[in-house]
């Protein structure tokens, strides 16, 4: 279930998520079903998603539709395929707090370091002129082009 309050795209910015993936995700909805593995089910509690208003969004959990177990379970915890809300909070962020969050893992992101298709100096301008979250987003995740 996802708030109707909720203005998209959304982006998240929760540091694990992106050190796994090295780049920012641009969510222009919300799935709401994900596999997620057992011992990683409170994480996803803590994600800092905003939406393009600034405001923080908090994860909940609905309800679990199924688990996936292996023979190789005591090396591999249980995955389950999770049904996820998405709720406004009281909080929000302001755009220059966005920008210094995105501009302090420039040096971490995959695009720029492995395909070099944008300097770091180059990307870090594009994101602190961005005169709004759209296309800070749009920005952080590459999808500005």
């Amino acid at each position: 279930m996802v708030d109707p309050n909720i203005v998209f795209p959304i982006l998240d910015l929760t540091d694990w998520i992106f050190e796994g993936e090295g780049v920012y995700e641009l969510d222009t909805d919300w799935g709401g079903q994900f596999y997620i593995k057992e011992n990683e089910m409170e994480k996803h509690l803590q994600r800092l998603i905003i939406d393009s208003e600034g405001k923080i969004l908090k994860v909940t959990f609905e309800k679990i539709i199924s688990r996936e177990t292996t023979i190789f379970s005591f090396f591999m915890p249980t995955k389950n395929l999770m049904e996820l809300n998405l709720e406004l909070t009281d909080r929000k962020m302001t755009l220059d707090e966005v920008k210094r969050k995105v501009i302090s893992n420039t040096e971490k992101n995959f695009i720029i370091k492995r395909y070099k298709e944008i300097s770091e100096a180059d990307f870090n301008n594009k994101l602190r002129a961005a005169p709004n979250f759209v296309k800070l987003f749009e920005i952080a995740s590459m999808e500005d082009e």
